[in-house]
């Protein structure tokens, strides 16, 4: 995997300093690679330091693993491409306050994801172009997360019902639900650059 410049991607992340917080990584062409395992680890020590990241991924897992090299981290922004579903051991990230996740493909799904995840510091949390909508899950890891979630965005093409989003607001009675489904996100079409923000 190559920049247009020619310098493989992985060394190039992997060398960048370690004073660089923020890493915005986007493709310019639909077809154009995603990270998956082995991209994420290739790419190895520079998660460490990062605090924000926005990124594609094949998989669910690969954003797992992101997440577990990535201690750091207190925003994540992913799209998630296929719909690659398997079990997945369960991770608390401490840090995390801010998750934006977006599906890539009209049948990504998300339930493995939130049944790993656990993330008590979480204050917003979006989703966009999920059309498989994982209403127990996310109820399930809210209750499990115990975070005081202050925003949950729904964007295009998530469909809930008024009484879904009631239940999100009786669990953290604090919580603005937005349901905005003109809203796609803070991703690009298909951008394919590495840019320090």
């Amino acid at each position: 995997m190559y920049t247009s410049g020619g310098v493989p991607l992985a060394q190039l992340i992997r060398n960048l300093p370690s004073t660089l917080r923020s890493l915005r990584v986007m493709r310019f062409d639909r077809d154009a690679f995603l990270f998956d395992l082995d991209l994420i680890s290739s790419c190895n020590p520079a998660w460490s330091h990062l605090t924000h990241v926005t990124i594609d991924v094949y998989h669910s897992k690969a954003a797992l693993h992101l997440l577990h090299l990535a201690p750091n981290l207190s925003s994540l922004a992913i799209c998630i491409s296929f719909p690659k579903i398997e079990a997945l051991e369960p991770f608390t990230h401490a840090g995390l306050q801010s998750l934006r996740i977006k599906g890539c493909a009209p049948q990504t799904q998300l339930s493995n994801l939130l049944d790993a995840l656990l993330l008590p510091n979480l204050r917003i949390l979006e989703f966009y172009n999920i059309s498989h909508w994982p209403h127990q899950e996310l109820k399930a890891f809210l209750a499990r997360s115990r975070c005081q979630l202050e925003s949950l965005l729904l964007g295009s093409k998530v469909r809930t019902t008024e009484g879904q989003q009631a239940e999100y607001a009786a669990l953290i009675p604090s919580l603005e639900v937005v349901v905005d489904p003109s809203c796609s996100g803070i991703f690009g079409p298909y951008e394919w650059y590495v840019s320090h923000l």
